[in-house]
């Protein structure tokens, strides 16, 4: 297992951005950049021969503060907080209390407000196994931070092990009541050396979805999927689905299996044979505490 620190490639807000590349025996990497924890770079061996990055993300880092990015396609990779996906007017209750965040998505809060986790940089720790290396990043957002109630202590664990498996932890600790949902924003192509996703494959295993208002905000109902062209428990082509929902897919999906670690999706590129399977902890029922010292697992 292998890391190469790459220091200084850019100065944004005045601040050093630094990537982090993690190599396994097997030529699999990962590279992750301090600013916004994004992961710049995932290079997995085809048989085509081909080690192309598989996510979207500029090689050029300063790229990600460009006008034309930051305004029409932001979140590359990024870790999204303190709440992923959108709060209808940006207005939430809790505990008697009404707060009203900042709104920066067509009156809605979404990823985090004006300036979310993705556009913050996090303090990075090594760790490095014999069969693993994590890259450990942590941030405080202070009470107030885009209009979110509470000190939130946040640290997200990149681990990449031996046996081609990539982990994302999140753990996170508050002195305040306050909502939390902490996502990642990677975009993937398996193709690698291909324009466009057409000929990818997809499979969710779930059968229910929150449906969406116009304006993207999840309605609050449950649906099943049985016979909507977005059921993607059959094995789909992206080039398929995009002809069944011209609009696209932006949807949350319920996950069927209720197993603490379940399997939410599978994306396959049959020319290259790369695969990815995701796996998930979330969501499930019961509380968990998190202590201060954040932690892999």
């Amino acid at each position: 297992m292998n890391i190469k620190i790459e220091e200084n490639l850019a100065l944004i807000n005045n601040k050093q951005v630094n990537r982090y590349t993690l190599t396994n025996i097997n030529g699999l990497s990962v590279s992750i950049l301090n600013l916004g924890g994004i992961i710049n770079a995932l290079r997995i061996p085809g048989t085509d021969g081909i080690n192309d990055n598989m996510v979207l993300g500029f090689e050029d880092v300063e790229l990600y503060d460009c006008k034309d990015y930051r305004d029409n396609y932001p979140y590359w990779g990024a870790i999204c907080g303190r709440v992923a996906n959108r709060i209808g007017d940006g207005t939430f209750s809790l505990d008697g209390v009404k707060y009203n965040l900042n709104r920066n998505n067509n009156g809605s809060h979404l990823h985090g407000g004006n300036e979310g986790f993705d556009r913050k940089f996090w303090n990075v720790k090594v760790i490095l196994g014999d069969t693993f290396a994590t890259l450990r990043l942590s941030y405080l957002s202070p009470d107030g931070e885009e209009c979110y109630p509470g000190n939130l202590n946040v640290c997200v664990d990149y681990t990449l092990n031996d046996d081609d498996t990539f982990v994302i932890n999140y753990t996170a600790e508050t002195d305040k009541a306050t909502p939390v949902n902490l996502s990642n924003h990677a975009y993937f192509n398996l193709s690698g050396n291909q324009k466009d996703i057409s000929d990818m494959t997809i499979q969710v295993y779930a059968s229910r979805f929150t449906p969406l208002n116009p304006l993207l905000v999840p309605t609050g109902e449950i649906a099943v999927l049985d016979g909507r062209p977005n059921d993607l428990r059959e094995t789909t082509k992206f080039k398929d689905g995009f002809e069944r929902l011209a609009e696209g897919y932006d949807y949350n999906y319920i996950l069927d299996d209720e197993s603490f670690v379940k399997k939410a999706a599978t994306i396959r590129h049959e020319g290259t044979n790369r695969e990815i399977n995701v796996y998930t902890t979330q969501p499930r029922s019961e509380e968990r505490r998190v202590g201060k010292e954040c932690r892999s697992r």
